[in-house]
């Protein structure tokens, strides 16, 4: 079952420890939340020693099941102040589960400065000085620390932000060429890996193998049956590797969805200059690899897009959907290679690119920028990395933006920006973002049903919040395969489970759990302080319309309540796939 390993910053000692019972059937997600609601005074500063920080890797790390190497990191949000878990992709979750590592858990706030680096290898964990790497960008620091312990490893690191303990701050996750361009960036988890003084974990499996299952013939026969389900013909599949999650320009402003403008509508009229067939012919001009690559080991579905600048200068292979919308349509900017810099410049800081979006937007309403100056757009994403007084201001997320500069017009959650899927135009996202203990984060439970509609909103909700901790963020599964293109591949992931550890799993058992982390989860926010009326968003979302729709998220706050109303027999339906314009899949 693995080890979970400690690290405590203040002794700078590291014990290991065999896993309990009660952690052998949760990874990812659902491990750290459980770690946390039992090991975290609730109360604690973000910051302070109080607070930990929790990297967990899937069930299914390290495992030759195809896209299930995403890496959970998780402590309580110095943005939100509520439990928090982002998840990458990347090279880090598959080789920590080759190691056989359950759980990394850093503790306490170092005597010195700092920073250190950490190492995870066959021998185990070591903690290392690292001043020589105070303030680097993470793709100066990847490089170094390739140069020093060789192409092979995995690097989970933190930019000059996290050092700075900036609330919007990112963990980057490096690929399988070594570079930083996978974040967990909700929540600003970057400062808390930044208070504890670690600038960064190397990850080195040499002399490991794959992890064999318990029983090889049932895993084997499951595991052919999720590769030829996730390699057979999906147009969604096929689109995302063609042109990686930019398809969701596309999408979304079809619906009416894409937030352009602080939020004011959801339309841009550039759309099509920041949509995957933009992106694909820049790439071709500039002598790029158009298509998709996989972002991590045994990937099927390659979404990652490799952005060149106009030398053929690599910028970033994680051009994605939220960071096209929230830092192009939402700014008004409809310059790729201007959003392309400034992803490049969100990785290397580590920031978080929707945070940092909503942040700008907050700023262009109160005359910092204009919608639509790039340059200005990126002038100020260089004082983030400098830390000047506005800099920080701004790198403390768009609530705190806000509150400096007199803004209501916020587009947050419990503290936390919004994605690019507008809860106006699909109501079920807006119940997600007002009820997730997470706050407003679309990948804690997507529900496009019915977007208009009240009735029925908080069960679809609920249904998308257990089914995404149950089959992707416990597992380390990307949603992909599953959400997005609809495929029928849970049935396989709970038998691969099974005959990895060799234990009866079955799909309800899953549901369970993620009820169970739900209410942990929920019951963590509450003793630190949040009560019902957290669960709700920004007046403008329920008082505005927005076009092209014209409507107002008028979800009633008793319909949000009944997301949590639910008790150990209640009956979760498994979500299925975003439908498309047009019924697509």
């Amino acid at each position: 079952m693995g080890r979970i390993f400690r690290v405590n910053m203040e002794t700078l000692r590291v014990s290991a420890d065999e896993v309990s019972e009660e952690y052998t059937k949760v990874g990812g997600r659902a491990l750290t939340s459980m770690i946390i609601g039992k090991e975290v005074y609730a109360p604690c500063h973000p910051l302070g020693k109080r607070n930990k920080l929790i990297l967990a890797p899937g069930l299914l790390g390290g495992t030759p099941v195809p896209s299930s190497g995403r890496l959970s990191v998780a402590a309580k949000s110095p943005l939100t102040g509520t439990i928090n878990e982002a998840n990458a992709g990347g090279t880090a979750g598959s080789r920590l589960g080759r190691l056989g590592v359950k759980a990394i858990i850093i503790e306490g706030l170092p005597k010195e400065e700092g920073p250190y680096v950490l190492k995870m290898d066959k021998s185990g964990l070591t903690v290392l000085p690292a001043d020589e790497f105070k303030g680097m960008g993470n793709y100066e620091l990847a490089g170094k620390l390739r140069e020093a312990h060789g192409d092979g490893i995995s690097i989970v690191s933190i930019g000059p932000a996290g050092e700075e303990k900036m609330a919007a701050a990112s963990v980057a996750v490096t690929d399988l060429k070594g570079r930083p361009a996978h974040h967990a960036a909700r929540g600003g988890l970057g400062a808390v890996m930044g208070s504890k003084g670690v600038k960064a974990i190397i990850i080195d499996d040499s002399g490991t193998q794959i992890v064999a299952p318990k029983e090889k013939d049932m895993f084997s026969k499951a595991n052919a049956r999720l590769v030829e389900i996730v390699s057979k013909e999906s147009p969604m599949l096929q689109m995302l590797h063609q042109f990686g999650s930019s398809v969701g320009v596309e999408m979304a402003n079809q619906i009416g969805s894409l937030p352009t403008r602080n939020h004011r509508s959801g339309s841009f009229e550039k759309a099509g200059d920041i949509g995957p067939g933009r992106t694909e012919e820049l790439i071709k001009e500039r002598g790029g690899s158009p298509g998709g690559h996989p972002c991590m080991p045994g990937c099927l579905v390659g979404c990652a897009v490799n952005f060149v600048d106009k030398e053929g200068k690599h910028l970033t292979s994680a051009l994605e959907f939220e960071t096209l919308a929230i830092l192009g349509a939402n700014l008004e900017i409809g310059d790729l290679d201007a959003i392309a810099t400034m992803d490049y410049l969100c990785d290397d800081l580590g920031l978080d690119t929707i945070e940092m979006g909503n942040a700008l937007a907050v700023a262009a309403e109160a005359g910092l920028l204009d919608f639509g100056d790039a340059s200005r757009a990126i002038e100020l994403l260089k004082e983030v990395g400098s830390a000047t007084i506005l800099g920080r201001v701004l790198g403390q997320g768009s609530v705190v933006t806000g509150k400096v500069f007199g803004i209501t017009r916020v587009p947050a959650a419990k503290g936390l920006g919004f994605p690019a899927w507008e809860p106006r135009a699909i109501n079920g996202a807006g119940v997600t973002y007002a009820s997730s203990p997470q706050g407003s984060d679309h990948t804690c439970g997507f529900s496009q049903e019915d977007p208009h509609g009240a009735e029925g909103q908080a069960k679809r909700s609920r249904d998308a919040q257990v089914s995404i901790i149950a089959m992707c963020d416990s597992p380390g599964f990307c949603f992909f395969p599953w959400h997005l293109a609809g495929l029928p591949v849970h049935e396989y992931i709970f038998q691969l489970i099974s005959a990895q550890y060799g234990f009866d799993f079955p799909i309800e058992e899953a549901m369970r759990i993620g009820k169970e982390v739900l209410k942990i989860e929920k019951a963590f926010n509450e003793e630190a302080g949040f009560s019902k009326g957290a669960d709700t968003l920004p007046e403008f979302i329920m008082d505005e319309p927005f076009p092209p729709s014209n409507a107002v998220f008028d979800v009633p706050a008793e319909e949000i309540e009944k997301v949590f109303d639910f008790g150990p027999e209640t009956e979760i339906t498994p979500t299925g796939p975003v439908t498309l314009p047009g019924g697509g899949h």
